[in-house]
């Protein structure tokens, strides 16, 4: 029996090592601009999510590539790029191309057959105009959308009644002249009674002479600008807009969705997101195996008027005149809509506080109502005592027998005729008789006072308080008489209850407190250390993916991933026992070891840069006082600074030169680059916070690390180099010396 199941598991596991396994597809995104762009990293991004080349385990080869058509025009440099692809991908299987402009299109279209043949292309962003001057191979799907021209020039009308002349302002390129026809024919047809200028084939510093000289019920329409008369080339599709926009006496409305916010007043366009969504549809379908004339095209989108709420403003125009359904950014938000939450919690803690004033008002009027209470029954006793309206007593010591005297009190009225003090005793609670037979005792031994409160339950079961005051009369030999006082003192007990009960609630309304929001952001400080642990990640994924597995490299990465996490978890501890003015946890550090660690957490980051590290450190026995993780901090944000000024250069040019010294007893730490260096004027500005000068930089990075040098009794200079580049240089006190100083001051 056990020999058949072998023999199938066997089997089994032969048919599932025989079965094909799954093949890696491969896409190539080509772009006719150049990568700098401003809507190539838009477009990257979105492609890159809707084809799931962001998901853990995606087995989808991303390629992209650039043929920057306007600066390098002609044919020569067509074929040249056409050999170049053909050359870096004749040993890469590419399942699908990616084409988002007319250049790239038209490119594909000569020399598809050539580099790639057979291979299906997905197509996106065309005009129907321009897409009807394409003779395309069925294997080319993609969809495309009405010209925009004629929406462009309605909505400039519509926001400018008043304007009496058009000025048609565009570039060279054939992207340019396309647009620029389009626009004319459109301002023709829909403002024939307006006076028509276009600005086409002029320098690009003549055209920007000639804006400020027009005149102030001009309006100006304006749309890509990739080359002016001269043949000089321009990437970005705001050019033109970015050097006139302060300078125009005339509001300017663009073609492209993202010159709204750049100075222009409004577009007339598609969503520039919405290119790379309609490409990424019909890639993914080509990808999954789908023959190209069974594409299912995705829906049109509908092009959409943008406007910027600013220069709305700036040109006085009525947010009346704008069409239905218009996008309206950059709209300066109200009190209201900016600190909706604030208010709210704030409104929220004075409601809170005042329901806490009004019940602890409440509160205070029953505990004044409680004593007054109390007062009163103690006036009312010291009254009937006054009064001797009280149930006085008689015990009489020799013959054991209790007479009442006046007032019934909670005697029974066997009293009159006496009673013993035992069956006294048995008529009061059982918890408090031992407390009377002890205040009697106490009275008939020591100086004859008697003092007792104690319970008695009548017959309907309720229970009554009674006050026994006495003294005993004796001869000199022995006690003879107890004669005392008892009073009802029901209600004063209920009363001190009561008050009690209300002093209670209050000390616990007072022991409750309002818990603060947790201050600062530590966003920018993780953003280094995640940044390594993703570039770490990302080398591990290239790891995993080849054919041999170096599982040493994999291990000393993913030791890497833990060394960020745990300096990432040291930020946070840091940073938040500096919020809470708490000592950070100082050390002994040697400065040399401490740069070398920083070094190996940020190996894969530099490496995956291109840039190379010289250390010169010369600080070797050199130790500092400080905290290992906010020291760590400055230096790595240093070295990516530098690394980040050097991202334009040739990879043989980025050099980071790191070196330690030690000079009158002051460790000095110095990261030297090749980039930019540091503008003439901005020595100090740089370490302000919020000055930056990275796209996507927050501008605390400088600020913070002088922050934690400050705190450390250090300092951190920056100066330019003498041929190029910037050095940054962090100064400290070396142990030694600032413990012999502190103990001098001592």
């Amino acid at each position: 029996m056990r020999r058949h199941a072998w023999g199938w598991c066997c089997l089994l596991a032969s048919f599932v090592l025989a079965l094909p396994q799954a093949e890696a597809k491969s896409v190539l995104v080509l772009h006719g601009l150049e990568w700098r762009a401003n809507t190539i990293r838009v477009f990257d991004q979105v492609l890159r999510e809707e084809l799931g080349v962001l998901k853990p385990g995606s087995d989808l080869h991303y390629y992209t590539e650039f043929i920057e058509g306007t600066r390098f025009p002609g044919e020569v440099q067509e074929q040249r790029f056409a050999d170049f692809l053909r050359q870096r991908y004749s040993d890469v299987k590419v399942d699908a191309i990616v084409a988002m402009d007319p250049t790239s299109l038209r490119f594909m279209a000569r020399h598809r057959d050539r580099i790639f043949p057979g291979t299906p292309l997905a197509y996106a962003g065309l005009r129907d105009a321009t897409l009807s001057r394409f003779k395309l191979p069925a294997d080319f799907v993609g969809s495309s959308y009405p010209t925009n021209a004629r929406g462009t020039v309605e909505l400039a009308l519509r926001l400018r009644p008043q304007a009496r002349e058009l000025v048609i302002i565009t570039g060279t390129a054939e992207l340019d002249l396309s647009i620029e026809e389009q626009l004319r024919q459109a301002a023709t047809e829909l403002a024939p009674n307006l006076k028509l200028r276009v600005l086409t084939g002029l320098p690009f510093e003549s055209i920007v002479e000639e804006i400020p000289k027009l005149p102030r019920d001009a309006l100006v329409i304006t749309g890509p600008f990739l080359r002016d008369g001269t043949g000089q080339a321009f990437t970005s599709l705001t050019v033109l807009l970015d050097r006139i926009r302060d300078i125009t006496p005339v509001p300017i409305v663009h073609t492209f969705e993202n010159a709204v916010g750049r100075g222009a007043l409004a577009s007339y366009s598609l969503p520039i997101e919405a290119v790379p969504r309609q490409a990424a549809a019909v890639a993914r379908q080509l990808l999954a195996g789908v023959a190209p004339s069974s594409v299912v095209l995705p829906p049109p989108v509908q092009l959409v008027a943008f406007v910027d709420w600013r220069q709305l403003k700036r040109w006085d125009i009525p947010e009346s005149l704008l069409p239905p359904d218009t996008v309206v950014r950059f709209r300066e938000l109200t009190f209201w809509d900016q600190y909706r939450y604030e208010a709210i919690g704030i409104a929220s803690a004075v409601l809170l506080q005042s329901m806490l004033i009004a019940l602890l008002l409440v509160q205070r009027r029953r505990r004044t109502r409680a004593e007054s209470t109390l007062l009163e029954n103690e006036q009312s006793m010291k009254l009937a005592a006054d009064a001797a309206n009280l149930s006085m007593w008689s015990w009489d010591i020799v013959r054991d027998r209790i007479s009442r005297v006046s007032s019934p009190g909670h005697f029974p009225r066997e009293t009159d005729i006496g009673i013993s003090l035992g069956t006294f005793l048995a008529a009061i609670h059982p918890e408090d008789r031992e407390a009377v037979r002890l205040a009697v005792r106490r009275a008939l031994d020591g100086d004859g006072r008697y003092e007792s409160e104690y319970r008695v339950v009548d017959s309907a079961g309720n229970v009554h308080w009674y006050a026994g005051r006495g003294r005993v009369e004796r001869d000199p030999l022995k006690p003879l008489r107890l004669l005392g006082v008892t009073l009802d003192i029901t209600q004063r007990k209920l009363a001190e209850l009561e008050a009690q009960l209300r002093r209670n609630e209050l000390a616990h309304l007072s022991r409750v407190t309002m818990v603060g929001e947790l201050s600062g952001s530590i966003a920018h400080e993780l953003n280094q250390p995640l940044t390594a642990i993703l570039a770490n990640a990302q080398a591990a994924q290239m790891f995993i993916r080849r054919e041999t597995v170096d599982l040493v490299e994999i291990e000393s990465i993913l030791d890497d991933i833990v060394l960020n996490d745990k300096r990432a978890g040291g930020i946070i501890k840091s940073l938040r026992k500096m919020l809470k003015k708490e000592d950070s946890a100082q050390e002994v550090l040697a400065v040399d070891e401490l740069v070398h660690d920083v070094l190996r957490l940020i190996h894969n980051d530099l490496v995956n840069r291109h840039v190379t590290v010289e250390t010169h450190l010369g600080a070797q026995r050199a130790a500092v006082f400080g905290d290992r993780t906010q020291l760590q901090q400055v230096v790595i944000n240093l070295l990516l600074n530098g690394c980040d000024s050097m991202s334009d250069l040739p990879r043989a040019e980025r050099i980071l030169v790191v070196s330690s010294e030690v000079v009158d007893s002051r460790v000095r730490v110095t990261v030297s680059d090749c980039g930019s260096g540091i503008a003439q004027d901005k020595h100090e500005e740089i370490f302000a916070p919020f000055f930056t000068t990275k796209p996507q930089g927050l501008g605390l990075g400088l600020a913070i690390c002088r922050t934690i040098m400050t705190s450390h009794g250090g300092q951190l200079t920056g100066r330019n180099n003498r041929d190029r580049g910037a050095s940054f240089t962090l100064v400290l006190a070396e142990h030694s010396a600032a413990a012999k100083a502190g103990g001098e001051s001592c």
